[in-house]
């Protein structure tokens, strides 16, 4: 099996693991919070979350037509917005653009932060949602 399909395999087991601890979870009961779910349930979020990220580095990508909505800019000036608080992780999420096209890999302000960037682009197209 290669790294990408066992990539694929454990998050495939880890939102079985997601929906079943959620499915389990009582939500009645009246002596657990909110932060008690949350804390339930996020190492299952966050393998999920880490092997995406690690997923979005190395899966082949395809281009297709650059659409006419969304910020085309520089990779540079996408870190540089990071770092100065004008982008977060709630505005939304861009995708890699190389030769004027569009990738179909995603990226996030936590990639940039946890330096998960792939280096064949040097462009991104940001979607505000």
């Amino acid at each position: 099996m290669n790294r990408v399909d066992e990539i694929k395999f454990k998050i495939s087991e880890n939102k079985k693991k997601l929906v079943n601890k959620i499915t389990n979870w009582d939500f009645g009961d009246k002596t657990k919070t909110y932060n008690d779910y949350l804390q339930h349930i996020k190492p299952e979020q966050q393998e999920i979350t880490n092997l995406d990220r690690e997923l979005r580095i190395i899966i082949p990508y395809k281009l297709t037509e650059l659409y006419d909505y969304g910020e085309v800019m520089d990779l540079k000036e996408f870190k540089n917005r990071i770092k100065h608080g004008l982008l977060i992780n709630d505005d939304g999420f861009g995708k890699y653009v190389k030769d004027g096209m569009v990738s179909d890999i995603e990226i996030y302000v936590d990639d940039v932060k946890k330096k998960s960037i792939r280096k064949e682009f040097n462009k991104i197209v940001w979607y505000n949602i």
